[in-house]
């Protein structure tokens, strides 16, 4: 049985956040850095999912993120200085994602 109810975020240096928040992701992003903790999966493992997004850390500032479903067809690429812009972005299309996938 998983620990999640709707998705998990992880960090490429292992940080595991079950179901994690706006505020969690905020902490994350802000706790990626070069060369070892660059990137941040939020997906639904367990469910062979289609779709996931993926916050990179870009040089020397800002962050790429990709939006990818392929049930719905979405495969989408933005880049971002603010922080909290690539939250906000991020938490809509998780909560959109969900709610598709769980109808």
């Amino acid at each position: 049985m998983s620990s999640w109810d709707y998705y998990q975020a992880k960090s490429e240096n292992g940080r595991l956040i079950d179901d994690p928040s706006e505020d969690a992701i905020y902490i994350m992003l802000g706790e990626l850095r070069f060369p070892d903790n660059t990137f941040l999966v939020i997906e639904q493992p367990e469910h062979n999912s289609s779709w996931y997004v993926v916050i990179s850390v870009l040089d020397p500032d800002g962050y790429e993120v990709e939006f990818k479903d392929g049930v719905r067809g979405i495969h989408r690429l933005f880049s971002e200085v603010d922080q909290g812009v690539v939250v906000k972005e991020v938490t809509i299309w998780l909560a959109q994602a969900y709610r598709f996938h769980s109808a």
